[in-house]
């Protein structure tokens, strides 16, 4: 299989960042709804923004079998380095944790085409 180029990936993650971002207003816009934002509504809603975010992007690719909607529009998916099947839901979150570290994740991209958090979770994404 051949790995996914920078272009690619770049492509996919944007379009991820988008939808991210799209359930996550959904759900602030929802709490502005609300006319009188106390404390606590502001404390409940810093924590549903954020979950909705990071929740988004951690299920992503477990959800739809190793390839979030990004990876399913470019036709990528996220693989076992050595088998090229899809990899565990733990797997994946470890992969995800280090993601989140967009510098690392584009450093490490730029030494061996694979982000941090897929050397550490054994995994790679590939064109299918």
């Amino acid at each position: 299989m051949i790995l996914a180029s920078f272009k690619q990936r770049a492509i996919a993650l944007v379009i991820d960042i988008i939808i991210q971002l799209v359930i996550a207003m959904l759900v602030l816009s929802i709490f502005l709804a609300i006319n009188e934002l106390t404390e606590l509504h502001q404390i409940v809603l810093d924590v549903a923004f954020y979950t909705a975010y990071f929740g988004c992007a951690i299920v992503k690719d477990f959800t739809f079998k190793g390839a979030s909607i990004g990876k399913k529009l470019l036709k990528l998916k996220v693989v076992d380095e050595k088998t090229y099947e899809t990899i565990s839901f733990k797997r994946l979150f470890i992969r995800d944790l280090f993601t989140f570290e967009l510098a690392t994740t584009f450093l490490a991209y730029s030494l061996k085409k694979r982000t941090l958090g897929e050397m550490f979770s054994s995994s790679m994404v590939v064109n299918i």
